[in-house]
């Protein structure tokens, strides 16, 4: 269990499945490559009747009741033998540009509710080229001095493109930022689950 739990694996392939039954999930997961699944939120009523503006001006009452239901719905995903699970519902506006940022939790899904954004993904093996403090990159991906930080024009990355109703599985150890595209606000649940091997 253990070293296949904390096994590597730093290629660039992407994989993709839409809305797989659990066992299936679990296969496609443990293999260690991004992971994009479709239509993951396709059975969720909460989700299709609303919109940003709705869950932007949410009332506490019923902003509680929207997260505990997303919470119920992702939970599915969570690692098996999990230890502790982290869940945040996020909304940003449509121009918010993300630092690079090291991915720390064992299993870390982004799940698109509303809106599009495109992801920019580095291996584990890009570390030295993006001038680490920490868990974070010195580096503005989207404005870059290459003055100051001329190893960037070495790394190897890959984009992604998320629409609602998307999960991306991102491996331990890899590094992301992102860009919002939509016209208006952008609203995504970020899951994070432990097991205990991991």
């Amino acid at each position: 269990q253990y070293k296949m739990i904390n096994k590597k694996n730093d290629t660039y392939d992407i994989l993709q499945s839409d809305n797989p039954d659990k066992d299936k999930f679990e296969d496609i997961v443990n293999r260690k490559c991004v992971t994009v699944f479709t239509n993951v939120l396709k059975d969720l009523e909460i989700i299709n009747n609303l919109n940003q503006q709705d869950i932007k001006y949410m009332d506490k009452k019923n902003k509680d009741i929207f997260q505990k239901k997303l919470d119920d719905h992702l939970r599915y995903y969570n690692v098996p033998i999990c230890l502790k699970y982290n869940f945040t519902l996020n909304i940003e506006n449509n121009d918010f540009k993300s630092q690079i940022n090291k991915i720390t939790s064992y299993r870390h899904l982004h799940c698109q509710i509303k809106g599009k954004k495109k992801l920019v993904l580095f291996n584990r093996l890009q570390d030295k080229y993006l001038y680490k403090e920490g868990n974070t990159s010195k580096i503005d991906f989207w404005n870059q001095d290459l003055k100051q930080y001329p190893l960037i024009t070495k790394s190897k990355y890959i984009e992604i493109m998320m629409s609602p109703g998307q999960i991306i599985y991102i491996p331990y150890g890899w590094w992301m930022c992102y860009e919002n595209l939509n016209t208006e606000e952008n609203v995504f649940v970020v899951c994070q689950s432990e097991s205990f091997f991991s």
